[in-house]
C-alpha cells in the first residue's frame, strides 16, 4: 500500500517528553521518583489526566482531583507546578520532517493534552500549525490509545490505515495503531526517528545519507517485541540482565524497585572504570539499560494495587 499520510504525537516526538520535567519536580519537592508517574498510572482511564485530557473537567477540577489522588498515596503535590513541568522544548531534526512530510504527504498530530495544553511551547512555537490536520483529546472527547482517536485522524485525513505512518514515543500508544494497519515507528531519539521515517516513505530531503553501520542516522528496525510490556520484580544480576535483553529487543521494561532501591545499586561499583560518573555502578546500568523504574512497597496494598494496575 502507497503511503499517503504521516501522523506525530507531540510530546517526547516534536518535542522533548514531559518526564524529565516530572524528574525534576519530584527531586526538587523531596518527592519518590516516579511518583506522577504513578499516580497517573493508577485507574489510568479514570483519574484526573485521563479525565482531564478528554476535557472532562476543567483545570481547577483537575487539579482538586489530581491533588487528591496524590493525598491518597501519602504525599502533598503541587498540580499546577505538575503542569508547569510539561514544558518541553521543540526538537529541530523533527520539526524539520515534518516540514518535508507536509510537502509531499498529507500529515497530522495526534496529542493527548488538555485545554490549557495551548499555552506550552509547541503551541506558542507554530509547531500546531505544521500540520494539516490536529487532533486533540480535550476537544475529541476520546485519548490514545483508544482506537477511536486513530479513527477519527484517518477520517479527518481521508486515508485508510494501511496507507498512514505514526510516530510516537509510548509502545501502549503504537499498539492499537498498528492493529489497524498503521506502519508505527517507535520514538527513542529525533536523529533515530527521522533515519527510519524516512526509511518506511522511501523518500528524503535533499542532502539526507544513511550513515554508517552505528550512526544514530541508521533507520532503527522494529524489534520483535515493539508491542510487549514487561514488569520486573526482581533484584541482583540474572533477572535484570534477561529485562535488558527483552528492552533491547523492543519490549517497554518496568522495573519495580523497593523505596529504598534495587539492593545491587552502587553494590559493585568501580571507580577505576567509573571515572566521572560518581555514583555509578556499570554492573547495574548495564542490567538495566532502556528500563524505566518505580519506587514500589509491595507489602503495602496500595503497593499492590500500583503494580497490578
Amino acid at each position: 500500500m502507497v503511503i499517503k499520510a504521516v501522523m506525530f504525537d507531540i510530546g517526547g516526538v516534536l518535542t522533548t517528553g514531559p518526564f524529565e520535567g516530572f524528574a525534576r519536580y519530584e527531586r526538587e519537592h523531596g518527592l519518590p521518583e516516579g511518583l506522577i508517574r504513578r499516580i497517573n498510572s493508577t485507574n489510568p482511564d479514570t483519574n484526573a489526566w485521563a479525565l482531564f485530557e478528554r476535557g472532562q473537567v476543567d483545570v481547577a477540577g483537575f487539579c482538586d482531583l489530581f491533588e487528591s489522588e496524590a493525598r491518597g498515596l501519602g504525599y502533598d503535590v503541587d498540580a499546577q507546578a505538575v503542569m508547569a513541568a510539561l514544558r518541553g522544548e521543540p526538537r529541530p531534526e523533527m520539526v524539520a520532517a515534518v516540514r518535508f512530510c507536509k510537502s509531499r504527504f498529507k500529515t497530522a498530530a495526534l496529542t493527548n493534552n488538555f485545554a490549557s495544553s495551548r499555552e506550552r511551547p509547541e503551541a506558542s512555537s507554530g509547531i500546531y500549525g505544521l500540520f494539516d490536520v490536529l487532533i486533540e483529546s480535550s476537544k475529541v472527547g476520546v485519548r490514545k490509545p483508544d482506537p477511536r482517536f486513530y479513527e477519527l485522524a484517518c477520517e479527518a485525513l481521508g486515508v485508510e490505515p494501511s496507507e498512514a505512518v505514526f510516530l510516537d514515543d509510548l509502545g501502549i500508544n503504537l499498539k492499537p495503531a498498528r492493529q489497524m494497519g498503521m506502519h508505527t515507528i517507535k520514538v527513542t531519539s529525533g536523529p533515530q526517528a527521522v533515519g527510519e521515517l524516512y526509511a518506511v516513505l522511501g523518500v528524503a530531503p535533499q542532502g539526507w545519507a544513511v550513515q554508517g553501520s552505528g550512526s544514530e542516522g541508521v533507520p532503527a528496525m522494529s524489534g520483535p517485541l515493539d508491542d510487549i510490556t514487561v514488569i520486573e520484580i526482581a533484584n541482583w544480576i540474572a533477572a535484570p540482565s534477561a529485562t535488558a535483553l527483552m528492552a533491547d529487543m523492543g519490549a517497554s521494561v518496568i522495573k519495580v524497585e523497593p523505596p529504598g532501591g534495587d539492593s545491587m545499586r552502587n553494590k559493585l561499583r568501580q571507580p577505576t572504570f567509573a571515572d566521572g560518573y560518581p555514583g555509578t555502578d556499570i554492573v547495574f546500568q548495564l542490567d538495566n539499560r532502556g528500563k524505566r523504574s518505580i519506587a514500589v512497597d509491595l507489602g503495602d496494598e496500595r503497593g499492590q494495587d500500583i503494580v497490578r494496575e
